[in-house]
């Protein structure tokens, strides 16, 4: 009996367990954020690895939550930022490169890690012309948020935009301290 229910137990964990894409950071020696003032931001979603489970329209009302938070995330870490659409002293280029829901099951029953949610983003930080800092960016939900109700796989990756926007502002801020906090 102590076999089957192991066995049952990896199967269910093996299949609940989503692997992500290797981090990366890359900073300039030159990087520095003194004395500007404005930025811009370009987000793209199109190229995405989405999980095909998800409805059409989820991506893109995932992006646009997701670009909102950003933006709110920049004020709070940077409040001398002003968000401009036209020209800008810093640009802040984000991709969407994964969004996978994991297993809401997986998630419930087993938790730590299995079943777990990935939400991907790849950031370039660019002043004028030149690339001053870039990296990946994973966020992962490991456990149902039982207070909030939040069981399926969209509103778990929805619950992780603040998370993976306050990620993207720690990085803009100061990319050297994410690194050490976040890489392994």
């Amino acid at each position: 009996m102590k076999k089957i229910s192991f066995i049952c137990i990896s199967i269910l964990f093996l299949m609940g367990c989503t692997a992500t894409l290797p981090p990366k950071v890359e900073i300039s020696g030159s990087y520095s954020l003194q004395g500007l003032k404005s930025y811009a931001l370009k987000l793209n979603c199109e190229k995405a690895n989405i999980d095909p489970s998800f409805k059409k329209s989820f991506a893109s009302s995932y992006c646009q939550m997701l670009e909102g938070s950003i933006k709110l995330s920049l004020q709070k870490t940077n409040p001398e930022f002003q968000y401009t659409n036209t020209s800008s002293e810093l640009d802040i280029n984000v991709t969407l490169e994964e969004l996978h829901g994991g297993s809401a099951a997986a998630r419930f029953w087993i938790g730590f890690g299995a079943g777990r949610t990935v939400s991907t983003v790849y950031v370039k930080v660019l002043k004028g012309q030149e690339l001053i800092a870039e990296g990946r960016i994973t966020e992962t939900t490991t456990l149902t948020n039982l207070m909030t109700g939040t069981y399926s796989n969209e509103d778990a990756l929805m619950q992780d935009v603040p998370l993976v926007a306050r990620k993207i502002a720690e990085f803009v801020n100061d990319p050297v301290k994410f690194k050490k906090e976040n890489q392994p």
